[in-house]
């Protein structure tokens, strides 16, 4: 993550869970996020919470970002 900027990179291919996916592959699609509010301690947390969504925050620590203490909480629908 540079400068509030980080570029998320995510695919649906098996080929993944085998390590046998490029990072450069048409498998993979890229989801430029611009993050405000970014403090010198936090990091970006990612969760699953359906096949096709994301949840993003960015906190200090896990515990802050699961009682929603975080910024940058958003949705994010994969295609």
């Amino acid at each position: 993550m540079r400068n509030g900027r980080f570029d998320l990179t995510y695919t649906t291919s098996p080929l993944a869970n085998e390590g046998g996916l490029d990072a450069g592959s048409d498998e993979t699609c890229f989801i430029p996020l611009e993050l405000a509010q970014l403090a010198d301690k936090q990091r970006l947390f990612v969760r699953a919470v359906a096949p096709d969504q994301i949840e993003i925050c960015t906190a200090e620590s896990i515990d802050a970002a699961e009682a929603g203490q975080g910024d940058n909480q958003r949705l994010l629908h994969l295609t």
